[in-house]
């Protein structure tokens, strides 16, 4: 919805990085928010739905062909508020939204550090997601296990789900064997026509930032991590819950993005409201992610103000920092992407 705000800044601030030809973006989205319309389908365990809503002070209009743009293209709906007069209202107003999406995973997002009597729109989007696993974990296996830190020298006790002698989608850098991988990876699938895609290091002690640069270029690249079936000896994942909630502001107006002017005093929002500089000053994003054995939920809010040896036994432990990916099969649209870096005691 950002991008249909902007006028002649478009480009000099950095949206291009995208790679998102302006034409494309109407059809793109239309066919986006169809995908995400999965509403509790028994037959696959899933729900999958995507919301986008604008909270307008009243003392302001959208024009009417944004008005127009995002609720055809985005299904967005405008509400009006009275942030001047009845600021814990509307706190309360949003909060009772983002927590009935999210089926109360995500609460009290926005206070009154965020809504201010000032504050003139608040622009909104989420992804709820929940899927049952297509093989699921015997929770009678679920034991606790260690889950340690980068490079190996502390560790805690967390709750890890097991499978011994199962067939598992794996994949790594270097399927050729030429040379050693670097990566390797797991998929497991859920009923639905989703993914969840496991991605860790093959050196234990690997550093942080070297994997999140190779991350990064693979994601940029739009790069496809393949597998083949094969028997694994054991497959172990955490159970977890995992909660985090951030302030985007210097992501955005940093390398590559280097979208500073939109949280000027001079930012351009002409498509949105005429004769009127709405600077940004805050985009929050809030995701939360369980992972249990029946399966995954997921709920993100953002808001704006690899080979074997036939002898040896083969072990994929989910016990370190890892990437995981929540992808759509046929597309490999990645719903959901998160790094873990640590887990608390489940003690």
């Amino acid at each position: 919805m950002v991008r249909g705000m902007f006028g002649s800044e478009l480009e000099e601030q950095g949206l291009d990085y995208f790679g998102i030809i302006e034409k494309d973006v109407k059809p793109m989205m239309e066919q986006m928010m169809k995908s995400f319309n999965i509403e509790n389908d028994d037959d696959c365990g899933t729900t999958l739905s995507m919301v986008n809503s604008i909270f307008l002070s009243d003392q302001f209009t959208l024009l009417e062909s944004y008005h127009s743009l995002v609720n055809q293209t985005f299904n967005a709906k405008v509400d009006s508020c009275d942030f001047v007069n009845n600021q814990e209202g509307e706190i309360a107003k949003i909060n009772k939204f983002v927590s009935d999406f999210t089926k109360g995973m995500i609460q009290n997002i926005v206070d009154c550090n965020f809504i201010q009597k000032t504050t003139r729109i608040v622009s909104l989007n989420g992804i709820y997601f929940a899927a049952q696993w297509k093989d699921q974990f015997d929770p009678s296996e679920t034991k606790k296990k260690p889950f340690f830190t980068c490079d190996g020298s502390d560790s805690v006790s967390i709750e890890m789900m097991i499978k011994k002698d199962t067939r598992v989608l794996y994949g790594n850098d270097d399927p050729d064997e030429d040379e050693n991988p670097q990566y390797h990876w797991i998929k497991l699938p859920y009923r639905s026509e989703h993914s969840m895609i496991i991605i860790m290091p093959m050196d234990k002690t690997e550093e942080n930032d070297v994997f999140d640069k190779w991350i990064v270029e693979k994601l940029e690249r739009m790069y496809y991590f393949s597998t083949e079936s094969i028997t694994m000896d054991r497959l172990s994942l955490p159970k977890m819950k995992i909660k985090e909630k951030v302030n985007l502001n210097d992501v955005f107006k940093s390398e590559p993005f280097n979208m500073k002017s939109m949280f000027s005093e001079n930012a351009n929002f002409e498509r949105m409201i005429q004769n009127d500089h709405l600077p940004i000053t805050d985009i929050f994003h809030e995701c939360v992610i369980e992972i249990n054995e029946e399966g995954t939920k997921a709920s993100a809010i953002t808001i704006k103000g690899r080979g074997k040896s036939a002898k040896s036994k083969f072990y994929f432990d989910v016990n370190r920092p890892f990437v995981m990916l929540i992808t759509e099969n046929c597309t490999q649209q990645v719903l959901f992407i998160s790094k873990i870096n640590n887990l608390s005691s489940s003690e």
